[in-house]
Formats: C-alpha cells, sequence, structure tokens
C-alpha cells in the first residue's frame, strides 16, 4: 500500500523535475554549442580549401619552375616548400576531422538528452495521474484538510462524518515533536 509519505516525496520530485530549468539550460548550451561548433567547422573548411587552392596553385607553380631546374638551391628550397605546404594540407585535414567529431559528441548529446526528455514526460503521464488519484484517497479516507499557510508546521483540520460532523483542529511544529509523534497523533485524532 502506497503511504502518503511516499507519495508526498514522488510529488516533490515530479515537481522539481518540472519546475527546473537545468534540462532547458542544457539544451539550450548543448544547441549553442552546436551551432558555434558547426559554424567554426564551415569557417575552418573555408579555411581549409582556400589554403589548399592557394597552396595548390603555389605547389604547381613551383613544379612548373621545377620543370625547368636552373639552380640546385633554388630547387631545394622549391621541394621544402612543397613539403611545407603538403605538411599544412595534413595538418588542416587533421583539424577538420577533430570538428567533425566534436559536432558528432555535441550532436549524441542532443540525442541523449531528447531521450531523457521522452522518459520524463513519459513517467510524468503516468505517475501524476496516479499519485493524484493517491492523494485524493487519502484525503477523503482520512477527511484531513490541510492549511499550507505556514509551511514550517504540520496545521489542519480533520473532518468526521459520524457524531454529527465534528472539526478537531491541528497545528504541530516538526522542529519540536517527531515524525513518529506527529502521525500518531494524527491517527489518534482522527479515531475519536
Amino acid at each position: 500500500m502506497v503511504k502518503y509519505g511516499d507519495t508526498e516525496s514522488v510529488l516533490d520530485e515530479v515537481i522539481q523535475l518540472f519546475t527546473g530549468s537545468e534540462d532547458q539550460e542544457l539544451i539550450k548550451s548543448i544547441r549553442q554549442l552546436e551551432r558555434e561548433s558547426k559554424n567554426l567547422s564551415e569557417r575552418k573548411q573555408a579555411e581549409i580549401k582556400e589554403t589548399i587552392r592557394e597552396l595548390s596553385k603555389h605547389t604547381e607553380g613551383q613544379r612548373d619552375e621545377l620543370a625547368a631546374p636552373t639552380d640546385t638551391s633554388e630547387i631545394e628550397t622549391l621541394k621544402a616548400n612543397i613539403a611545407n605546404a603538403e605538411a599544412g594540407i595534413a595538418r588542416m585535414e587533421g583539424e577538420n576531422h577533430e570538428l567533425a567529431e566534436k559536432l558528432d559528441g555535441v550532436r549524441q548529446a542532443k540525442a541523449s538528452l531528447a531521450e531523457t526528455k521522452a522518459r520524463l514526460a513519459e513517467t510524468e503521464a503516468t505517475e501524476v495521474p496516479r499519485q493524484r488519484h493517491a492523494i485524493s484517497l487519502y484525503a477523503n479516507i482520512s477527511n484531513i484538510r490541510w492549511d499550507y499557510s505556514d509551511e514550517s508546521k504540520v496545521k489542519g483540520y480533520i473532518t468526521s462524518t459520524a457524531g454529527g460532523g465534528d472539526i478537531r483542529s491541528f497545528e504541530l511544529d516538526p522542529t519540536k515533536q517527531s515524525e513518529n509523534f506527529i502521525v500518531n497523533y494524527l491517527w489518534d485524532k482522527m479515531a475519536a
């Protein structure tokens, strides 16, 4: 049998889940990271393409110059320039690969958050009505009407359908009385 305390704690957790903006903030930040990563990736790819074009032009020009060598030191310089250009291309391709991996990681985090959101919505759809029913059942069985005006106190009244509809109020301080005392006190009030 579900106890009121269990129901209250589950409701508190559900309320915290749906009033908190942590998931929304996390999703916003992930989307922002995804946009930034995509923009950075696009910029880097454009830079890489432009650099490759320039290096290719430069390499072609130097290959043409190498075709008609005149000076061995000039040839060596040109070969070194070609090697540097090819190393630059390889480095930029590596950077492009790293950015693609980061973008994939952001997409995976987004998918994971979407799954969590769907799971929470499913839990809400099943648990909230069940807990509402349980609370309604407790209220009808116990005839306790809670007064939430002072959250530091356990306060309210109990109505009795038998004996002319007596109303018995209560106000207990949980800092001065134990939880067991409060529960037993309320049971005694309901039984009276």
